[in-house]
């Protein structure tokens, strides 16, 4: 029997041996290469036949280990075989002959319509794991709704497109990212040249809104200072938050509040602000002593009475 290390001849002779030790036969095994004796051996002895195998090469052909393994046999006494667990065990055989037989009918059999088996669409699977240059990794994420059902003439005509697609994206250079492409956001995939007009009309009125939006933003950012609206998302927010605004109360002027934003009526009014303050705390200071005078001159009168 000849193999190389990548064929399993060696269980093969593992086998062979215990069908002719279960038929009552004796069987020599002579083999060029001691690993493949001892691969044997252990394979016997995992399957619980290695008593009734006799080494006798290298070292332990000598008399006396001969003799010792012969005396170990003898010892050992009769090997008494349970029927219920060998039938088990030939259930348990049988069991997974079939499943190995049910398993390689599926991956040999056709997948749908594609022409291919399912061992070739999924050796195929597992050879295509790495991305070519250029290709994002969600393009992993794509799955066609009935894949099975796509036979070789749609997958040719799939194939086409694809290499169409490319094409038409190495024309458009730069504009083939998505983020930059003229036509992002158009849902309407039935523009004919009949929409022309309409299609052209929508645009200017679109960018005139656009526009008008614009010289708002500006004009709300050069009266405010108002930073960080670059956005129609961010003009929205503003709109919202003036709108959000309480109305002023009635006791403020409506013409005093612009003058805030001149920083010398800013300083004036802070100043008069300071002035009135210091005003209100000497005539609370001044209302203080007044009272506390004219109590005190109550007390004197009636400490005086009395004499």
């Amino acid at each position: 029997m000849s193999s190389n290390p990548l064929t399993p001849a060696r269980q093969s002779g593992a086998n062979i041996i215990a069908n002719a030790v279960w038929q009552g036969k004796s069987i020599l095994f002579v083999s060029e290469k001691m690993a493949a004796l001892g691969v044997v051996k252990d394979r016997l002895d995992h399957m619980g036949l290695g008593l009734f195998c006799l080494e006798v090469h290298s070292a332990k052909a000598s008399k006396a280990q001969v003799l010792k393994a012969l005396k170990e046999r003898m010892d050992a006494g009769r090997v008494r075989s349970n029927a219920e667990e060998i039938e088990r065990a030939r259930t348990a055989l049988q069991e997974a002959r079939q499943r190995l037989t049910d398993y390689a009918g599926v991956i040999n059999a056709p997948a749908g319509d594609t022409g291919l088996t399912t061992h070739d669409i999924l050796w195929g699977d597992a050879s295509r794991g790495t991305l070519p240059a250029g290709v994002p990794a969600s393009a992993l994420d794509f799955r066609f709704p009935d894949a099975v059902s796509i036979d070789r003439f749609r997958l040719r005509e799939l194939v086409s497109a694809g290499k169409a697609l490319d094409d038409q994206a190495a024309a458009m250079g730069a504009f083939a990212e998505p983020a930059r492409q003229p036509w992002r956001g158009v849902g309407n995939l039935n523009i004919t040249r009949f929409d022309r007009t309409s299609a052209i009309e929508a645009v200017h009125k679109w960018s005139s809104a656009l526009a008008d939006l614009l010289q708002a933003v500006r004009a709300i950012r050069a009266a405010t200072q108002w930073e960080g609206i670059d956005t129609t998302a961010a003009a929205r927010q503003a709109v919202q938050l003036v709108r959000a605004l309480p109305p002023p109360e009635t006791e403020i002027a409506c013409g005093l509040l612009p003058r805030m934003l001149d920083p010398s009526s800013a300083a004036a009014l802070s100043r008069w602000a300071d002035l009135v303050m210091a005003a209100m705390v000497s005539s609370a200071r001044l209302s203080g002593t007044a009272t506390s005078s004219f109590s005190l001159g109550r007390k004197e009168m009636a400490y005086s009475a009395p004499r």
